[in-house]
């Protein structure tokens, strides 16, 4: 199995868990920053309540990426990475 450097300036790794209820209004509030045409609160809250596949990527305790996928039997539909 092949290993890969980190690069130097990465020294804490990207630590990627599911999106909780709790991180909804951050997630909004990044979303914001990020696209002309955001999600909303609500968006996010309906993705999670549809079940469908929301993760974030904390670094140092702190929301650096989020993403919500569809699944399906043999697919995946991206809804929303950033």
């Amino acid at each position: 199995m092949a290993t890969i450097a980190r690069p130097a300036g990465l020294r804490h790794p990207v630590v990627w868990r599911p999106l909780e209820a709790a991180d909804l209004a951050y997630v909004a509030a990044l979303e914001r920053q990020i696209h002309a045409a955001p999600w909303s609160l609500g968006n996010f809250r309906d993705a999670l309540a549809a079940g469908y596949c929301a993760t974030v990527g904390e670094r140092e305790g702190r929301i650096v990426a989020f993403g919500v996928l569809m699944l399906a039997p043999g697919e995946a539909q991206i809804l929303n990475l950033s």
